[in-house]
C-alpha cells in the first residue's frame, strides 16, 4: 500500500502523459491481494515490496527505498545520534497492519536484535501511524516516501537509530507465462531501474 500511495501515482501521471488514450486503474491492495489478482488475471500488473510465490512470476527492481525510524520533534531521543535498538525497548511502537511488508521488516530487525517490542498500537494505515507518531502516541517505521512532507514540514523527525534505515525495494511484477498487451509492457518499461530477477 506505501508503493501504491506514494510511488506509483507520479509514474501512472507520467505514462497518461505519454499515453493519454489508455485507460489505467490503480487499485491500493495487501500484497496477498495483488498476487491472487495477478493469479486470477484480474490485474496485469503489481507492485510490490515482497513476493511470496517468486516461481509463479517475472520479477523486475522497481526501485530501492529505506524505511526509517519517526518521532514527533520532541521526543527524547530526536537529535541523538547512533541510538542503540535497545534504548527503545521501553517505547510503544506503531505497527502497521499484519499483511504489512514494513511490519514484518521491522519485527525482523527487532527480532534479530533480541529486542523485545514490548509496547505496541496496530494502526491499519499509513496515515493513521503519521497521525499517531505525530500525536505523541509512539515512534514508527515507515517508508522515506511516506513521511516526506511531515520531514520537510518538521511535524516528524528521523530517529538516528543504529541498523537504520532499512534498506529495501519495490518491484514490478506479473505472472510468469502469460502475454502482456503492449499498453502493460510500455508501464514497466518507462518506470523500472533493473533487470528482471530470476526466482
Amino acid at each position: 500500500t506505501s508503493a501504491g500511495t506514494y510511488v506509483v501515482p507520479p509514474l501512472l501521471g507520467a505514462y497518461h502523459a505519454r499515453y493519454p488514450r489508455i485507460r489505467v486503474t490503480l487499485m491500493v491492495e495487501h500484497r496477498r491481494s495483488i498476487e491472487e489478482g495477478l493469479l486470477s488475471h484480474r490485474i496485469d500488473l503489481g507492485v510490490m515490496g515482497y513476493i511470496e510465490r517468486q516461481e509463479r512470476f517475472v520479477v523486475e527492481l522497481l526501485r530501492p527505498y529505506e524505511l526509517v525510524m519517526v518521532a514527533p520533534p520532541a521526543h527524547r531521543l530526536a537529535g541523538r545520534s547512533g541510538i542503540p535498538l535497545r534504548d527503545l525497548k521501553e517505547e510503544t511502537l506503531l505497527l502497521r497492519e499484519r499483511e504489512s511488508v514494513t511490519r514484518l521488516a521491522t519485527e525482523l530487525q527487532f527480532g534479530q536484535a533480541g529486542v523485545p517490542i514490548a509496547a505496541s498500537l496496530e494502526l491499519g494505515n499509513i496515515e493513521a501511524t503519521k497521525e499517531g507518531v505525530a500525536a505523541g502516541l509512539g515512534i514508527a517505521v515507515l517508508p522515506r516516501e511516506a513521511v516526506a512532507a511531515e520531514l520537510a514540514g518538521g511535524d516528524l523527525v528521523v530517529l538516528d537509530v543504529q541498523g537504520f534505515p532499512l534498506q529495501r525495494q519495490w518491484y514490478v511484477v506479473h505472472i510468469r507465462d502469460r502475454r502482456l498487451s503492449l499498453a502493460a509492457r510500455a508501464l514497466p518499461a518507462e518506470a523500472a531501474v533493473g533487470a528482471p530477477l530470476r526466482p
